[in-house]
């Protein structure tokens, strides 16, 4: 039958593209995240102001690091809607990944200050991904990292190959989030109070001076992580959002570390300890 002279035909295949289309963006995970100010309570009961995500609609304070975003296994699209509760524009990205229709850099004076499609203050914009890759990832602002990832706006991203499998041959019962960074509270305080960048009293992020070490946003021992079961094989995912490397180490044990950046690596790496750069992730 010729499809040109069959106008049933026609219509039965727009209803089947139509019907894969909607079966594609059915499956996609989407996240409605709100940066917004919020406040940091650290070991010692300082408080310091910051920047954090949080669940929109949410009546909780955002959190730093934000909440766990987790992409179900055979669904590679991911949705994140980005309303922008701060006092100067923002954005997203996830490092390592390919943002679908990023849209254009933004300057001041010729110098690059966002990377991807910018959130203006009150305004909420959609970033998508299309192809995310299985593995661990860190989103995080795409706007002036230097200033904006410090004072806290990044988050872990999870998409596992299988369910209860986080990449190909590699099987797990639980896992658990470590994400690790760090605070100078003068320049924290220096944004909060305007006085950061050219003509203020904190110049640059090449003078900070961080004290402050912290894991999910808390000191150690106060971690936030659940007990595990005695016997179960447990995937520890480590990612930085601080500036600096941190060396994490599990006394009197080793890890096997199976992934660098979301990247399988082909032979699992024996080790009590490694280094964990800036933006990085490992799964152990």
């Amino acid at each position: 039958m010729n499809a040109s002279r069959s106008p049933h035909l026609k219509v039965g295949l727009l209803a089947l593209l139509l019907l894969f289309l909607g079966a594609v963006g059915a499956g996609a995970a989407t996240y409605d995240l709100t940066a917004e100010a919020t406040t940091l309570t650290m070991p010692d009961g300082v408080s310091v102001p910051a920047w954090g995500y949080k669940l929109t609609g949410s009546v909780d304070a955002a959190t730093v690091p934000g909440p766990e975003i987790r992409v179900p296994a055979g669904d590679s699209t991911l949705i994140v809607n980005l309303t922008n509760s701060l006092p100067e524009p923002t954005s997203l990205h996830i490092i390592g990944q390919t943002m679908t229709l990023p849209g254009a850099p933004t300057y001041d004076g010729g110098r690059v200050m966002s990377f991807v499609k910018e959130t203006l203050p009150g305004g909420t914009v959609e970033y998508r991904w299309d192809n995310l890759n299985p593995g661990t990832y860190m989103l995080q602002s795409a706007t002036n990292p230097a200033k904006q990832v410090q004072m806290g706006l990044f988050a872990p991203v999870i998409h596992d190959w299988a369910d209860g499998m986080a990449y190909e041959d590699v099987p797990y019962d639980d896992d658990r989030v470590l994400v690790f960074h760090e605070i100078d509270p003068e320049i924290h305080a220096a944004i909060d109070g305007g006085t950061y960048g050219p003509g203020g009293t904190i110049t640059s992020s090449v003078f900070r001076h961080p004290i402050y070490y912290l894991i999910n946003g808390a000191g150690y021992p106060q971690t936030g992580l659940a007990d595990v079961a005695a016997g179960d094989t447990v995937l520890l995912r480590f990612v930085n959002g601080g500036l600096e490397t941190h060396t994490p180490m599990i006394l009197n044990k080793y890890l096997s570390v199976v992934a660098q950046d979301g990247i399988a690596k082909n032979h699992p790496q024996e080790t009590y300890g490694f280094e964990l750069n800036a933006a990085g992730t490992m799964d152990a």
